[in-house]
């Protein structure tokens, strides 16, 4: 018994000699658990900015595919079970009346199903790339468009002609036109002249624009991204951080090639 106690009073004796962490301990536990939690933050972050640049590069390139893949659908079927004075495809900067969308540009196909000639549109509208169908002498119903994909800053289309039969022609150096380069022709048209009827290929230039925001640092610069001459850059818009990508495009028109 008296052993036990002695044990349990000097126990007690040598606890006023006990001591706690002293302030410099302390300041220096606290500073390096903030280097561990900024670090932290640090790496957080990094992978958030990774994983909506992932996002957002994603998404450009599904919504360009997608769009490129539908548009080569029509293009190739463009002229079937029509004959070659007729016009197979047709690009109006600034669509009239009777066609899929008055005052915007608008990229047609034709073809023909059924002894029923058909014509399908393409447009852009507010950012929406849209797509309508209708009897070609129908005048086409808004309400029946329907939205391919949205996300589309800029649409573009020129075409390639092949005047001879003899392959893609070059018209002053250039071989695919702009639709202010062609006509619509007739039996009375030289063969020299670039008609819509010669259209053998068209190439479709299109940016597309991520959902996902605060992608970039800065507001992206596509620097002349169609290879334009003379050189045209796009622009974001202002404040604008999201990822811009662009896509370009090949199609022949299999029903005209000879």
């Amino acid at each position: 018994m008296n052993i036990r106690l002695n044990v349990f009073l000097s126990g007690i004796s040598h606890s006023k000699y006990q001591h706690g962490f002293s302030l410099i301990e302390l300041m220096i536990s606290m500073l390096l658990g903030v280097f561990l939690i900024g670090g932290l933050i640090s790496v957080f972050i990094a992978s958030s900015q990774n994983y909506r640049v992932q996002q957002a590069l994603t998404q450009v390139q599904d919504k360009g595919r997608f769009a490129v893949k539908k548009m080569r659908e029509d293009v190739q079927q463009a002229g079937f079970d029509i004959v070659f004075a007729d016009v197979a495809v047709q690009y109006f900067p600034v669509a009239g009346a009777g066609s899929c969308a008055l005052g915007l540009a608008v990229f047609e196909t034709y073809w023909t199903e059924g002894a029923v000639d058909k014509r399908r549109c393409y447009y852009l509208e507010n950012n929406q790339l849209k797509r309508n169908e209708t009897d070609d002498l129908a005048v086409p119903v808004a309400a029946n468009a329907i939205v391919i994909i949205d996300g589309i800053t800029q649409l573009d289309f020129t075409f390639a002609i092949d005047l001879d039969g003899g392959g893609l022609d070059k018209v002053a150096g250039v071989t695919y036109l702009t639709a202010a380069d062609l006509i619509v022709g007739n039996g009375g048209t030289p063969a020299t002249t670039a008609t819509w009827q010669s259209v053998r290929a068209v190439r479709v230039e299109m940016i597309v624009v991520s959902d996902t925001g605060n992608v970039t640092t800065a507001e992206q610069v596509l620097v002349n991204p169609f290879g334009k001459n003379p050189a045209v850059n796009f622009n974001a818009p202002a404040d604008d951080l999201r990822l811009y990508q662009a896509f370009s495009a090949t199609y022949a028109l299999r029903n005209r090639i000879e």
